[in-house]
């Protein structure tokens, strides 16, 4: 599996007994998914634990009726892509306007109103990236990113982001393919969000990968300084 498949394998297997953040969570995961309004809402991801932790919160939180279904595999991966449904319009309104959105909500912003506290905020940006987030194996590069499908959304998480307190973090967007691109490649800000939103052991592997990498450099430099 991927460095990010096990980051979210990672964040989805912590325990959250808070209802508040849970609330945030699934917040994050809905807003940033494939189809979030009044009448629909519809996740897709090709990680059965992100699948499978949506699914926990709902049911705990609403109990809807929910579609669930697992396609082909996705391209490069082993991976099935999964999508769950909210099978009733009804659910999907009632789910909708529990985020203070009504009917009318065309073109969707982070509604404040949901994330009052740092355990909110924490939960709903996990939540985030467990929606429309990658982060790269840091052997091979220092990447995170989010792929979202709309502007305004896209330039309100970057402003979330950069509020995030005791993270210094300077995130960058671009359009990419028709998604708005919000992305950090400084590692030390890498880490520090993923410990944010409770992924301590990935954070751990970008810090520890870089320490490697630096005495690996600092040995060739040696040895390159001594044969000349």
């Amino acid at each position: 599996m991927s460095f990010s498949f096990d980051t979210k394998k990672e964040l989805c297997l912590l325990p959250l007994s808070d209802k508040s953040q849970m609330h945030s969570l699934c917040y994050g995961i809905l807003l940033f998914s494939k189809k979030f309004t009044y009448k629909e809402i519809v996740f897709t991801t090709e990680n059965k634990f992100v699948g499978d932790k949506l699914e926990e919160i709902l049911t705990l939180l609403y109990t809807p009726v929910l579609e669930k279904s697992a396609g082909l595999r996705v391209r490069n991966s082993q991976n099935r892509l999964i999508t769950m449904r909210v099978l009733y319009e009804s659910d999907s309104n009632r789910i909708f306007e529990s985020f203070g959105y009504s009917k009318g909500d065309v073109s969707l912003r982070i509604n404040r109103a949901n994330i009052t506290n740092e355990g909110q905020l924490s939960a709903f940006l996990r939540g985030v990236f467990l929606s429309c987030g990658s982060v790269t194996n840091p052997e091979k590069g220092y990447h995170i990113e989010f792929k979202v499908p709309y502007r305004n959304l896209a330039n309100d998480l970057l402003t979330l982001l950069c509020e995030v307190e005791n993270c210094s973090l300077r995130p960058k967007s671009v359009m990419r393919q028709g998604k708005f691109i919000v992305y950090i490649k400084d590692s030390e800000q890498i880490a520090d969000f993923l410990t944010y939103i409770g992924a301590f052991t990935s954070s751990m592997s970008v810090m520890n990968t870089k320490v490697e990498k630096q005495v690996r450099n600092n040995t060739v430099r040696k040895i390159n300084s001594e044969l000349h």
